[in-house]
């Protein structure tokens, strides 16, 4: 796991998971972005505490941060909806694989 105390000298190659938080600064192969659907994304809980606008900005950095991580590969998954804070997916900025 990478935790947000995670030395950044400390980081080998290896599979990590963590929070976007200390990911930030560093770059990965392969970065792995789960439950990027519009039930789950702007946060329900960050919605009732600033209002949608509010949340969907924050939200809006933290996806920022994740997606600029990946230096070859980005894998987004969701469910439902595609989080209004990603580009629509017929952009042509991605590609969409249904599973």
């Amino acid at each position: 796991m990478l935790y947000d105390n995670e030395p950044l000298g400390s980081i080998e190659p290896g599979v990590y998971a963590g929070t976007y938080y200390p990911a930030k600064g560093l770059e990965f192969d392969v970065v792995f972005l789960p439950f990027c659907g519009a039930e789950r994304c702007p946060d329900g809980d960050r919605i009732e505490a600033f209002g949608y606008d509010e949340a969907a900005s924050r939200d809006s950095r933290f996806l920022y941060v994740g997606v600029t991580r990946a230096r070859e590969e980005l894998v987004i998954t969701y469910t439902g909806e595609l989080t209004p804070l990603l580009p629509p997916a017929d952009s042509g900025l991605y590609q969409v694989a249904v599973a």
